[in-house]
């Protein structure tokens, strides 16, 4: 019977101190023990390397292009000037630009306006709710719908622009459509097949 008693106790002993030993790694967060024997977790995470990225992007030391390639994500513009040279990238943005330019594919930008705007990709949807100055269309596929353009000189295909005024328009692309309410009368087309809709 003592037998028996001491061969239990030996069993739960033993039992008890695989417990422990199983237990410091489930310690919680508090616990010295846990913190000295894993590393903490660095505290820059993806979310914090974004909001680095948009720290950087709104700081014009950070390169001519002021907002930069998108590391930037929706936010103010603040007359500041940016180029999107990655591929599948939508922002919005608010207030008025400098110069945008969008050299990356299938690319969405809604902003209130900019001095200017150059497009070289391909699939990429403009909205502006403001006035842009110079406008360029390269590139296939590509649509701007604007309120006042100060010109827009298409040289790409495919291309698709609205505008409530248009100062200024030239073509050399070809199996472009343009509607517009005011302004020039007619394009400079030297481009095939393309469409005009003035008001």
């Amino acid at each position: 019977m003592i037998r028996t008693k001491l061969a239990t106790l030996a069993l739960l002993a033993a039992a008890g101190l695989t417990l422990t030993g199983c237990s410091i790694g489930i310690t919680g967060p508090d616990d010295d023990a846990t913190s000295a024997s894993k590393p903490s977790p660095s505290p820059s995470t993806a979310d914090d390397r974004a909001d680095d990225d948009d720290d950087t992007a709104g700081d014009d030391s950070a390169g001519s292009s002021g907002l930069g390639s998108i590391g930037v994500t929706n936010g103010p513009c603040a007359g500041r000037s940016f180029e999107v040279t990655d591929d599948d990238v939508s922002l919005v943005l608010t207030g008025a630009c400098g110069d945008v330019v969008v050299s990356g594919d299938r690319v969405t930008v809604n902003y209130d306006g900019s001095s200017s705007l150059k497009l070289s990709g391909d699939d990429i949807t403009i909205i502006t709710n403001g006035a842009v100055g110079a406008v360029e269309i390269g590139g296939q596929n590509n649509s701007l719908n604007g309120s006042e353009l100060e010109s827009v000189a298409i040289s790409g295909d495919l291309a698709t622009v609205l505008g409530t005024r248009i100062g200024s328009l030239t073509v050399s692309g070809s199996y472009n459509t343009v509607n517009w309410d005011s302004g020039v009368a007619a394009a400079s087309d030297t481009g095939t097949g393309n469409t005009y809709i003035r008001a």
